[in-house]
C-alpha cells in the first residue's frame, strides 16, 4: 500500500521536526523513493512517486524555487522536503500558492537536521512497504491459482484488509510482458500506478494488481 507522506509525518515529525506548510490532499499518495535534487537537468529521469528533498543550494533566484515545484509536478513526484536555514529561509508565496492549487506536499526541516538521515531511514521504509506489497501480491495469486488455500492466505492478508468486507481485485495483465526487463515492468507499473491516482475511489496498488474499495 506504500510509505505515504502522512505515514512519514505520523511516524517521524518529530524526529526530524517536519512541518507541512500546504498541500495537505496529497500526502496519502504513496512514495516510491527519495531523491537529493539541487537543480532541474535531472528531473526529467524520474519515474515519478519519488519524494524529492533539497537545500535550497540551486533554487535561491527569484522564481527559481517556483521553477523547481513546476518540473517536480508535471513529473509526477509526490512532494518536497526543504532543509531551511541555509540557502532558503522563508518559502515564497506563490510557491504555496502553486504547491496547495495542486495538492502538492511541500514540507520543511530546520537545517541541524541532516537530510542524509532522513533519505536514508525513508528509502529503507519505503522498501519494507515494496516487500509487503509483494508478500500481499502472492497470497493473491496463490488463491488464483489455488483457490483450495483461501483459508490460509485469508489468514495472511487479515494483517492488512478488512477480509469480511467489500473490495474488488483486478488484475492487469501486460500484453508480451515477458519481453521486457525487470526495470521497464516495474516502469509500466509505475505509469499504471500514476494513471489509477485519477480514480476518485479508495485503492491500493501492488505490483500489477489493485485492490479498490
Amino acid at each position: 500500500m506504500g510509505f505515504t507522506i502522512e505515514d512519514a509525518l505520523n511516524e517521524t515529525q518529530s524526529l526530524y521536526q517536519l512541518t507541512l506548510l500546504c498541500g495537505k490532499n496529497g500526502c496519502a499518495n504513496a512514495m516510491s523513493w527519495v531523491h537529493l535534487i539541487e537543480d532541474t537537468t535531472t528531473i526529467q529521469q524520474l519515474w515519478g512517486k519519488e519524494l524529492i528533498v533539497t537545500s535550497g543550494l540551486g533554487f535561491q533566484k527569484e522564481g527559481a524555487l517556483l521553477k523547481l515545484v513546476e518540473y517536480l509536478v508535471k513529473y509526477h513526484s509526490v512532494g518536497l522536503i526543504i532543509n531551511t536555514g541555509k540557502y532558503i529561509f522563508d518559502v515564497p508565496r506563490d510557491v504555496l500558492d502553486y504547491c496547495e492549487a495542486n495538492d502538492f506536499p511541500l514540507l520543511v526541516s530546520p537545517w541541524h537536521i541532516h537530510m542524509v538521515d532522513l533519505i536514508k531511514d525513508f528509502c529503507m521504509r519505503c522498501l519494507f512497504s515494496q516487500r509487503e506489497d509483494y508478500q500481499i501480491t502472492q497470497y493473491f495469486q496463490n488463491i488464483f491459482s489455488d483457490p483450495r488455500t483461501i483459508e490460509e492466505n485469508r489468514i495472511e492478508l487479515m494483517r492488512s484488509f478488512d477480509v469480511d468486507g467489500d473490495f474488488q481485485v483486478l488484475l492487469v495483465d501486460i500484453e508480451d510482458a515477458s519481453q521486457y526487463s525487470e526495470i521497464e515492468r516495474r516502469r509500466l507499473s509505475m505509469q499504471l500506478q500514476l494513471y489509477f491516482e485519477k480514480i476518485e475511489c479508495p485503492y491500493s496498488f501492488f505490483g500489477m494488481m489493485v485492490i479498490m474499495y
